[in-house]
């Protein structure tokens, strides 16, 4: 058994080292670098779209350990979306890989808070802390395809894409919308308590 591990972030390759480690390793299968020549396909924060081509080839399949809880976070931007929508929780959820974004079959969510302070990095760092516990519980169980997995409730699906993202981060409508002279303007409060008026005047 031929396994690949894809990935565009450090703790894709802090997996690569848990799956050589002993314990996880076995002499029945090989980590490969080429990913056309792996039989089990395991994307860690990997940026690329994979082909469906690449996912259907018989005898292939494909995981993924997606940064949201799916399937009411699919796409990008998780760790921002939660905040702007006021969620108090996260989570990363291994999947199993199809042809459409972040669509396959759900085989574990692991769930964490939201805490008043943070913030879309601070989200990130407790996100690969639960990916490297994750990959430590299921990598042999899907080099064995020993799981089960449940299909994803349609009905409470939502797709964020990057351009979503890009429109949200221009704040010039909003401060605008609150910039009224006698009425309260928008702003922003600090960890400390600050309250930082957004607005063309105060």
């Amino acid at each position: 058994m031929k396994i690949h591990i894809a990935t565009s972030r450090s703790i894709g390759l802090r997996c690569i080292e848990m799956a050589n480690e002993p314990g996880l390793s076995s002499a029945v299968w090989e980590l490969v670098d080429n990913p056309d020549d792996c039989e089990v396909f395991i994307s860690v924060m990997y940026e690329h779209l994979v082909s469906e081509q690449f996912i259907n080839k018989p005898g292939r399949r494909c995981y993924n350990f997606h940064p949201g809880i799916l399937p009411q976070y699919r796409g990008s931007g998780a760790f921002s979306w939660v905040i702007i929508n006021g969620e108090k929780e996260c989570g990363i959820t291994l999947h199993e890989l199809d042809v459409n974004i972040d669509t396959g079959p759900v085989i574990d969510i692991h769930r964490f808070n939201v805490d008043a302070w943070d913030t879309a990095k601070s989200l990130y760092d407790k996100g690969m802390v639960e990916i490297e516990i994750m990959f430590h519980k299921w990598f042999r169980r899907l080099v064995d395809n020993e799981y089960q997995s449940t299909p994803q409730f349609e009905a409470a699906a939502h797709t964020y894409y990057r351009k979503d993202l890009e429109k949200v981060l221009d704040l010039t409508r909003y401060v605008r919308a609150f910039t009224y002279e006698g009425k309260p303007s928008s702003f922003y409060t600090t960890k400390d308590g600050t309250k930082c008026i957004l607005g063309w005047y105060q």
